[in-house]
């Protein structure tokens, strides 16, 4: 199968691996290639799968339900990337799924989703 880009790639390897594409790095000659980063010149390549950051994660959750509260996707994604786990909820209860479900914000529902 042909892919046209890692994120592409990412997907198809989480159907398959169950893992968030946010935790796969995918490494070519000792580098990590970024999601959008075309794969036609690839000869070898590395899957890496990333460990959830575990410091924190209670007062990450409470600053990711913020920027969703304010429909701030770039957080968002950067939150994923580090990679945090999407599903911790905060002191109150409030899962990012929850929050962007509640709030209104498809395109971020679509991300914690992915």
């Amino acid at each position: 199968e042909e892919f046209v880009n890692v994120q592409a790639l990412k997907k198809a390897l989480q159907a398959v691996c169950g893992e968030l594409r946010f935790r796969q790095r995918l490494i070519s000659g000792g580098q990590e290639l970024e999601d959008f980063a075309g794969l036609a010149d690839v000869k070898d390549l590395h899957l890496v799968l990333v460990p959830f950051t575990a410091s924190s994660q209670e007062e990450a959750s409470k600053s990711i339900i913020q920027a969703i509260v304010a429909g701030l996707l770039e957080p968002v994604e950067t939150f994923l990337r580090e990679p945090r786990n999407p599903d911790i909820a905060d002191n109150i209860g409030r899962t990012p799924l929850g929050q962007a479900c509640e709030s209104g914000h498809l395109d971020i529902v679509r991300l914690l989703l992915e």
